[in-house]
């Protein structure tokens, strides 16, 4: 059994890396300037986990995570 749902979530590590930030209650932009990446980066992965979570919004999904940390499903 997973002890987080970033292993367990068939996310890659780029994914699990912005998801984590993102729940953690930093913006794009931030994550954006912690990660090296461009603010487009962050929201394609943003986008991926979202959908991956069957989530529709990026509200939705960081709800679904605080709720439930199991709500991410092995793909």
């Amino acid at each position: 059994a997973c002890r987080s749902w970033r292993p367990c979530s068939g996310l890659t590590p780029s994914e699990a890396r912005v998801a984590s930030r993102l729940v953690n209650g930093e913006t794009v932009r931030e994550i954006a300037e912690a990660l090296e990446l461009s603010q487009t980066t962050v929201r394609w992965h943003v986008k991926h986990v979202s959908q991956k979570a069957d989530a529709r919004t990026q509200a939705q999904f960081i709800s679904q995570v605080l709720r439930s940390p199991a709500s991410l499903k092995r793909r």
